[in-house]
């Protein structure tokens, strides 16, 4: 098994304002921890997941298959679970500080058409609409030749690959991603445990099924 390097830095480049980055799906300080470890903003990151996971009642698995059921002939290049904009609040949520209030967790798929049409679904996580609710379809374009590549390549289901590593009832799927390592097409898989303390990121090479690395956050 190939050990995932881990990079020491020097404390949160975040700073006091962390707390609000931490709960951003893939950008700010959750998209630097998941290329490297920033001891400073590591357990930020880890609370703030925790925080959006609680209000969760739709699992990525169901996101899942509402996302390819709304573009049948696609392929799941990428899921994350972000928070909608509240009132007065940044888009993938923010601080509750009385300027504004704590946006809804949603489910953000990127899927892939044969074609290389790139669609954005959206859907709530919480469960508060009905269940006949639609998720949100938006065109996004075309996909690069890279990423069509990869998908080309990718033989193991993201769900196969979530199952490789996730134990039901401890481990939350925070964001599951199709990328690229030495050449090999790979899903990259964050999850977060019930328990503080125990967030990792995992690399399952999407050709062979097998688990490259963890990578603690």
């Amino acid at each position: 098994m190939r050990t995932v390097r881990q990079v020491t830095g020097p404390a949160c480049p975040f700073g006091a304002s962390a707390a609000a980055h931490a709960r951003r799906a893939l950008t700010g300080c959750v998209a630097v921890c998941l290329a490297v470890v920033l001891p400073g903003c590591a357990n930020t990151v880890e609370r703030g997941r925790q925080q959006v996971h609680t209000q969760v009642q739709t699992t990525h698995e169901e996101a899942v298959r509402a996302a390819l059921g709304a573009v049948p002939s696609g392929r799941l290049a990428k899921l994350e679970l972000a928070e909608s904009e509240g009132a007065g609040s940044e888009r993938n949520g923010s601080e509750r500080d009385g300027r504004g209030q704590q946006g809804r967790p949603e489910w953000h798929s990127e899927i892939v058409s044969s074609d290389g049409a790139r669609t954005s679904v959206t859907q709530s996580a919480t469960g508060a609409e009905p269940a006949t609710a639609e998720p949100a379809v938006r065109p996004d374009g075309t996909a690069g030749p890279r990423l069509r590549a990869l998908l080309r390549k990718a033989v193991v289901t993201p769900e196969d690959a979530v199952r490789k590593v996730a134990t039901p009832d401890y481990d939350k799927v925070d964001a599951v991603e199709l990328a690229e390592s030495d050449g090999r097409p790979v899903w990259r898989i964050r999850l977060v445990a019930v328990e503080p303390g125990n967030a990792h990121v995992y690399e399952i090479d999407a050709a062979t099924g097998d688990v490259l690395g963890r990578r603690r956050l």
